[in-house]
């Protein structure tokens, strides 16, 4: 995986679930499904394992990692260090649009009409 390739995180440290015991603010397994880009940051790359099981890459998310009430302290905004083998590669082809966050379709005017008739009936 090198810089602006487009991933998906699929695990957390392994895992789909957080522990019961995990603190809101480092509950990263909320950010399951959601999409980002690899991106250089040499300021912390020393810290953490260049390879092996562990080998750590930054990813700066999609969506708003603080806003989700997540701590991220990285110099790159939205972004946090993650095991590649929590990650999937997201292949996108020229000229189309990547792959729907998990907020996709949530809003009003992404709901799909319902007919006249049909509401009339309820």
């Amino acid at each position: 995986m090198k810089p602006g390739a487009r991933v998906k995180l699929v695990t957390f440290d392994g895992g789909s679930m957080a522990p019961a015991d995990t603190i809101p603010t480092e509950n990263y397994w909320r950010l399951i499904g959601s999409l980002g880009t690899l991106v250089e940051s040499d300021d912390e790359r020393a810290h953490f394992t260049s390879s092996g099981p562990d080998a750590r890459v930054c990813v700066e998310f999609d969506c708003d990692v603080q806003g989700l009430g997540l701590e991220a302290h990285n110099p790159v905004k939205n972004s946090l260090w993650l095991r590649v083998s929590d990650l999937r590669s997201i292949a996108v082809e020229p000229n189309k649009a990547p792959e729907p966050t998990t907020t996709s379709g949530t809003s009003a005017a992404e709901q799909p009409l319902v007919p006249d008739a049909v509401v009339a009936h309820l």
